[in-house]
């Protein structure tokens, strides 16, 4: 999908407050309703809008073990790692990496001793992962998703992966 400068505005409206009524939207950007929710579908159904969702302070929800956990996994078994791992729902977000470790993961648990059992009882059983690394997290002093967008004739190439 080629981005113009209007679905580059409204990836960024959405982003500040997806909370956004179309109406608001479509004031905000100078055309139709129909053209905003058009836009908006496009933009999901080629994933560059993943979700809406809320950013919540997981420590102010009771989770006062917050990890972001690097797995190395054996090469001929790091797509079975993944696998394993992507079915996990108790984790936040997974990534692929370069760097130090191949896989790094987000969980969020109630204290240390549900963290630990968390690794013992779902990681440790993962054939392939040759190498674990946890590190909790202190405080959270920033945290965004929202992409920062380059404007027009700047854009790179998006490919589905």
């Amino acid at each position: 999908m080629h981005m113009d400068d209007l679905d580059l505005k409204l990836v960024k409206l959405v982003q500040t407050n997806s909370r956004l009524k179309l109406s608001e939207l479509s004031k905000e950007l100078g055309v139709s309703e129909g053209t905003v929710r058009n836009r908006l579908f496009k933009l999901e159904d080629e994933r560059i809008v993943l979700q809406y969702s809320a950013i919540a302070d997981p420590k102010k929800l009771g989770y006062q073990a917050v990890a972001i956990v690097g797995i190395n996994a054996e090469p001929l078994k790091f797509l079975t790692v993944l696998d394993a791992l992507s079915r996990i729902e108790d984790i936040k977000s997974l990534y692929t990496c370069t760097g130090e470790h191949s896989l790094i993961f987000e969980i969020w648990k109630k204290d240390a001793a549900e963290l630990s059992d968390f690794l013992d009882q779902k990681i440790k059983g993962i054939s392939g992962i040759s190498k674990t690394s946890v590190n909790l997290v202190l405080d959270s002093v920033k945290y965004s998703k929202k992409a920062g967008l380059m404007p027009l004739g700047h854009q790179t190439t998006l490919a589905k992966i």
